[in-house]
C-alpha cells in the first residue's frame, strides 16, 4: 500500500483539513516532526531523508506538503499510475517559476520531451516515489548545501532528468494557479473533473496543491490571490462538511490589513510625486 509522510510542526488549520481528507479518502499517512521546533527547508528535507532511509528501499511513498494541501480521490490506482512511468520518481508541476523559489529543468525536457502543457517547472510540494532514490535524493540535495528544497529538487531533476516522471498533464498531482479560477466537478464527495484554466484540459488529480499562497495574508494574497483561499474553502467543505476548518475567516483580518498596507503605500508615493512636482515646478518659475 501507497504510504503519505508529510512534515508539519503545528496543527494548523491547513493541517487540520488536510488530515481529515487523507483521512476520509482512506490513506495510509503519517504526519512527521509535530511538536518540534521549525528549522527551515533543511529541516525538512532532513526529516525525509531519515523517515526514507527507515522503509525498504522498495516501498512506495508520497511526501507532501500539508498546510496548503487536499486529498480529491480515494487512493485507487495510484501505485498503477506511478508504476506505468517506469521512473524511480514523480514531482508535481506548476506555470510559474520564480527565480528565488526554483530553478527551471532544460536537461530534463530535452531528454524526455517538452510536454504540450504550461506546467513545466517542479514544485517540490507533491512528489511520490521508491523510498531508496527518495533518500538518496534528500542525501544529494543536504550534501550539496542547498537550503530552500525546491531550488535543490530543480537541480536534481535536472542532473539525473532520468530517474523522473514530472506529472505536467496532472494525473497525481495539481498545483492549482496563483489568480485563476478553476473549474471543479463534484459527485459524491469526490473530484470527477478539473479544468484547468491554462491549457484547458480535463484531468481527475488525487491530490491538491495551493502553493502556499495564502497562508500569509500579505498585500500579495489578499489582492492577487483571494481566490485561492475561496477555492480552498469550497473543496475543504464539500469534501468534509462541518468538519471542515475556514481559512476565509482566518485570513480576513489579514487582508484587511494587507489592503490597508497597499493603500497606504501608494497614498505615500501619490503625496511624494505630488511634492515633487510642486518642488521641480517652483524651481522652474525661480529661473
Amino acid at each position: 500500500m501507497v504510504k503519505v509522510k508529510f512534515v508539519a510542526t503545528a496543527l494548523t488549520t491547513g493541517v487540520h483539513n488536510y488530515t481529515k481528507t487523507l483521512h476520509s479518502f482512506g490513506y495510509d499517512y503519517e504526519h512527521l516532526a509535530l511538536g518540534e521546533k521549525w528549522g527551515g527547508w533543511r529541516f525538512r528535507m532532513k526529516t525525509y531523508m531519515d523517515i526514507c532511509k527507515k522503509e525498504k528501499p522498495d516501498e512506495i511513498l508520497i511526501l507532501t506538503d500539508a498546510d496548503d494541501v487536499l486529498v480529491t480521490r480515494k487512493n485507487d490506482n495510484l501505485q498503477t499510475i506511478f508504476e506505468k512511468f517506469n521512473k524511480d520518481i514523480i514531482v508535481s508541476s506548476e506555470t510559474v517559476c520564480l527565480t528565488s523559489t526554483c530553478k527551471d529543468i532544460p536537461n530534463y525536457w530535452k531528454k524526455n520531451g517538452k510536454e504540450d502543457s504550461s506546467c513545466f517547472f517542479v514544485n517540490c510540494g507533491l512528489m511520490m516515489g521508491r523510498a531508496g532514490e527518495l533518500c538518496t535524493m534528500w542525501k544529494w540535495m543536504l550534501d550539496q548545501g542547498f537550503q530552500d528544497d525546491q531550488i535543490a529538487l530543480g537541480h536534481y531533476v535536472d542532473s539525473y532528468p532520468e530517474k523522473f516522471h514530472v506529472d505536467a498533464y496532472n494525473e497525481l498531482f495539481y498545483t492549482v494557479p496563483r489568480s485563476t479560477s478553476v473549474e471543479i466537478e463534484w459527485s459524491k464527495n469526490e473530484l470527477v473533473s478539473l479544468i484547468d484554466p491554462i491549457d484547458k484540459r480535463k484531468c481527475t488529480p488525487y491530490f491538491l496543491h495551493f502553493a502556499g499562497h495564502f497562508t500569509i495574508p500579505t498585500i500579495h494574497s489578499a489582492l492577487v490571490l483571494h481566490k485561492q483561499p475561496v477555492l480552498y474553502d469550497d473543496i475543504a467543505k464539500k469534501i468534509l462538511n462541518t468538519e471542515a476548518m475556514s481559512y476565509q475567516n482566518l485570513n480576513e483580518g489579514g487582508r484587511k490589513y494587507g489592503i490597508l498596507i497597499f493603500w497606504t503605500i501608494t497614498s505615500i508615493f501619490l503625496v511624494i510625486i505630488i511634492l515633487l512636482a510642486i518642488f521641480l515646478t517652483k524651481k522652474r518659475t525661480k529661473k
